[in-house]
Formats: C-alpha cells, structure tokens, sequence
C-alpha cells in the first residue's frame, strides 16, 4: 500500500508531529533584507575571538572567493572562540 504525501502531511498535523523547515533565503524574504546572511553573521561572530581582523581577512577575503565553505568557516570559527571560552552559537 502506497501512502500519499498528503495524508502523511495530514497526519502530521492532526498529531501535532508538522514541521515546517524553511531555507536560509526565507528570513531574509520576510525581513526585507534586513536579517544578515549567513556570512555576515558569522563575521560577527569572528568579532568575539581574540584577533578578528586576520581571521575574517583569512576565511572570508574581499578579492576573491571564500577559502572554506560557510559550514567549514563556522568550525573554525567555532574553536577560536573556545579559545576564549565562548560558544558560536551563543555568539
């Protein structure tokens, strides 16, 4: 027996089980623009560590592409900030 999408949808819901997940492109929709990308929040974060300059500077160069992916940039973002006791995602 195959089951319908719709009726998974519908179960869901009638369980209060539904889960809306949304992409990174949709708090930006609703703000205007306003909300920071995900780049820009984590340059923010870099401000927290102990030398945020050459940091930024080095995982997110202004004359050319990004050396690490965003998620990769976070990782190292995530243990610099260890270094001064802080978590990336209080950050």
């Amino acid at each position: 027996v195959q089951v319908s999408e719709f009726f998974e949808i519908a179960y869901a819901a009638a369980s209060k089980r539904l889960c809306f997940f949304t992409g990174t492109g949709f708090s930006k929709a609703v703000t205007a623009n306003q909300a920071p990308s995900w780049q820009e929040l984590l340059e923010v974060a870099c401000d927290a560590t102990l030398n945020p300059e050459p940091l930024k500077q080095a995982l997110f160069p202004k004359d050319g592409p990004n050396p690490l992916s965003l998620e990769e940039a976070a990782q190292v973002i995530a243990l610099e900030l260890s270094k001064v006791d802080k978590d990336i995602h209080n950050e």
